[in-house]
């Protein structure tokens, strides 16, 4: 975007962080490259935990705490009630956004505000997450049961949907979804989405991870009946600025983390990157035994288990106690540290080791040493590295010990590189600054 000589030909950008969240954090990194493109951005929040992280990013984003009148209502809105006042106020509470802002940027599109925000301004939002993966394991849960079929309370709303050419439920490919309360009142107060999946909203432009991700969305009708929204590859932004870490990493930066969390010189690290927020007796033995498997294999091996921060806090302590033998070569970490501190963990380790969760994408995109297993059932995104392809996947204690054989290899090596690079395209397509390229959506917008 050239220097704009005309301060009144700036172009407004609206990022409505109504709340704090760790899937949100990308848009720091975001915000601080459109300032630098010469957009004037605005962060408009209810949380003032949001906003004062935001005066720390740069100055020169504007911060704006949305009004209280909305705030007790957007956090009564799991109430029917509360819900109709919020959607019938936020008509009016987000009208004078429009004449304020020339563009919005919606973290999803499928919550009351968010979505009346993108009917009256150009809008996009960045998916970021993994459940387009597999579309149907997406949309398992969301099925109409027969058994909620014939409530007959929603027996009467399958009628009148019927009566009104199918435009009032939530539905997928023509097949109706799992609805309440909420969805009639939401389709009465003006949501013309066909149903609450990210993206379905028809703004104007979703950005995507992969191409994986963007052929599973419009092949399950995304945009079917419109050219909206455009479906943009950037890879995640969520990413942004990781492969400057993996450039100027060093032996001193791994020494450094050894140093930090007491691991010895002379040991090989293996980093378990535990994503479920709490654990079942299932996923702790199946941990415990991909653990002690590798253990068997390299007596010089060493363990950091990081837990994601919605974990239960008792449930590390249940592995520390199962893996107690391991003594110091075991390092629990249960700080969240972002997705840098993940990085030079992936970097200082000789492999990662995953079951799901996107850290394993870091190491893809590293094309760093990845073994993912699937030795248990656990009802919880098992299959999900059989989905994506980018590592050596095992399903007993002997792949995993053929794997842990074949990353010493050269043609292992040459291997697993392949599977990383096209999972890679799939799924987290590897773009030095996703940032940037939305930033060149939205200026292309304006061109």
């Amino acid at each position: 975007m050239g220097k704009d000589t005309n301060k009144s030909n700036t172009k407004r950008i609206l990022i409505p962080l109504l709340y704090d969240y760790y899937m949100f954090d990308y848009f720091k990194d975001l915000s601080v490259q459109l300032v630098n493109d010469e957009f004037d951005v605005t962060i408009l929040s209810f949380d003032e935990r949001v906003l004062s992280g935001y005066a720390k990013v740069d100055k020169r984003i504007k911060l704006v705490k949305g009004s209280r009148i909305m705030r007790i209502l957007f956090n009564r809105s799991g109430n029917l009630f509360f819900r109709s006042l919020l959607w019938m106020f936020g008509w009016l509470w987000c009208l004078p956004l429009k004449f304020k802002n020339d563009f919005v940027i919606v973290p999803w599109d499928n919550k009351p505000l968010w979505y009346i925000m993108t009917r009256y301004l150009p809008a996009m939002s960045c998916h970021n997450s993994t459940e387009y993966l597999d579309f149907e394991l997406t949309l398992e849960h969301m099925h109409l049961s027969d058994k909620d079929k014939s409530e007959k309370w929603r027996r009467l709303w399958l009628l009148v949907d019927h009566i009104i050419g199918g435009r009032l439920l939530p539905r997928v490919n023509d097949e109706i979804l799992y609805y309440n309360g909420y969805a009639i009142i939401d389709k009465l107060m003006g949501f013309r989405s066909p149903n609450y999946l990210h993206g379905y909203s028809s703004l104007n432009y979703l950005t995507v991870t992969g191409e994986k991700i963007k052929n599973n969305l419009l092949g399950n009708g995304l945009n079917r009946n419109s050219e909206f929204p455009k479906v943009i590859v950037t890879g995640s932004p969520s990413y942004e600025g990781i492969m400057r870490i993996k450039n100027n990493f060093t032996q001193l930066d791994k020494e450094d983390i050894y140093k930090q969390y007491g691991i010895k010189n002379n040991r090989n690290l293996y980093s378990f990157f535990l994503s479920p927020s709490s654990f079942t007796k299932d996923q702790i033995d199946e941990v415990v035994t991909v653990v002690t498997t590798i253990r068997n294999f390299d007596q010089n091996s060493a363990f950091i288990l990081k837990f994601h921060p919605k974990t239960q806090k008792g449930d590390p302590d249940k592995f520390r106690m199962q893996l107690s033998e391991l003594s110091d070569d075991l390092v629990i970490i249960t700080d969240f540290g972002g997705d840098e501190l993940n990085a030079i963990i992936i970097l200082s380790s000789k492999c990662v080791v995953q079951k799901q969760g996107t850290v394993g994408f870091i190491a893809m995109l590293f094309n760093h040493a990845l073994i993912s297993y699937n030795l248990v059932d656990t009802d919880y995104f098992d299959d999900m590295y059989e989905l994506v392809g980018g590592s050596f996947h095992c399903k007993t204690k002997n792949e995993i010990i053929r794997s842990l054989n074949k990353l010493d290899t050269d043609g292992g090596k040459s291997e697993l590189k392949k599977l990383q690079n096209a999972a890679c395209n799939d799924v987290c397509y590897p773009n030095d600054s996703p940032c940037t390229e939305i930033s060149k959506i939205i200026q292309s917008h304006f061109s």
